[in-house]
């Protein structure tokens, strides 16, 4: 499960996500790809950071908006949150279940 803390209106409040969804799965991955551009100079950090807060979003199913995501949230409990999502996948991987059959 998936949680984080947004403050809306001077109150903080709880979301949890007990879903890992394909289509945040696939936006993670492309922004992982987009990290590779902004190594090379082709974006700026700056829009590699819209794109992780826009996937937050989704990722949580829109119960807050962009705005106050980024107004209302700690950015070190955004990037815990990519790390937990990452790690929650590399355990669960078709190679690693056809290992633990053998």
């Amino acid at each position: 499960m998936f949680k984080i803390t947004v403050e809306i209106d001077g109150k903080e409040q709880e979301f949890t996500q007990t879903k890992k969804k394909g289509k945040v799965i696939k936006k993670i991955a492309e922004m992982q790809d987009k990290a590779d551009l902004l190594e090379k100079g082709e974006i700026t950090y700056g829009e590699l950071i819209d794109e992780e807060y826009m996937i937050v979003v989704e990722m949580f199913d829109n119960q807050f908006t962009l705005e106050q995501l980024m107004d209302g949230s700690d950015f070190d409990e955004i990037e815990e949150l990519f790390e937990e999502f990452n790690k929650s996948g590399k355990t669960k991987t078709p190679q690693n279940k056809r290992q633990k059959k053998d």
